[in-house]
C-alpha cells in the first residue's frame, strides 16, 4: 500500500482500529512511565551504593583514628617518662587493638613462617638469602 492511498473501513472496523490505537497509546505511555521509574530506580540504587561505601569507610576511618590516637598517647608517654617498658606495653596494647579491629573486619592472620611464599597470600617486605632456610620460603 502507498502512503497516501485511502482505504474504506466499515464503522465497526474504524471503531476497532481506534480502540487499538488508543490501547497502543496507553501501552506506550505506560512504557515511558516504567522506563522513567526504572531509570530513577537505577539512580537511587547507585546513590545507595555510594552512601553505603561512604558510611562503611567512615566506620573504618573512625576506628583507625582511635588507634592513631593511642599511638600518639604512647608516644607522648614515652617522651615524658623515658621508660621503655611503659612504651612497649602501650605499643603491645595498640597492636592487640589493631589485630582485634582487623579481625572484626574479617581479616585473619596467616601462619606463613616456614611455608613457601605465595604472592596471592603473602606480601614480600624484603628478600634475604639464607642457608638455614629453603629458597622462596617465608622466614
Amino acid at each position: 500500500m502507498g502512503k497516501n492511498k485511502k482505504v474504506l473501513l466499515t464503522s465497526e472496523e474504524y471503531e476497532a482500529l481506534k480502540e487499538k490505537a488508543g490501547k497502543a497509546d496507553e501501552y506506550f505511555e505506560r512504557l515511558l512511565r516504567l522506563q522513567a521509574d526504572f531509570d530513577n530506580f537505577k539512580k537511587r540504587l547507585e546513590k545507595e551504593k555510594i552512601d553505603f561505601i561512604k558510611f562503611a569507610n567512615e566506620d573504618i576511618i573512625i576506628e583507625i583514628l582511635k588507634i592513631l590516637d593511642d599511638f600518639e598517647r604512647a608516644r607522648e608517654a614515652g617522651k615524658i617518662k623515658h621508660d621503655f617498658d611503659v612504651l612497649y606495653k602501650g605499643i603491645e596494647m595498640i597492636w592487640k587493638d589493631m589485630k582485634d579491629f582487623l579481625a572484626k573486619k574479617g581479616l585473619k592472620e596467616l601462619d606463613a613462617k616456614g611455608k613457601p611464599f605465595n604472592p596471592h597470600e603473602h606480601e614480600a617486605v624484603m628478600q634475604e638469602e639464607n642457608d638455614e632456610h629453603q629458597e622462596d620460603h617465608v622466614i
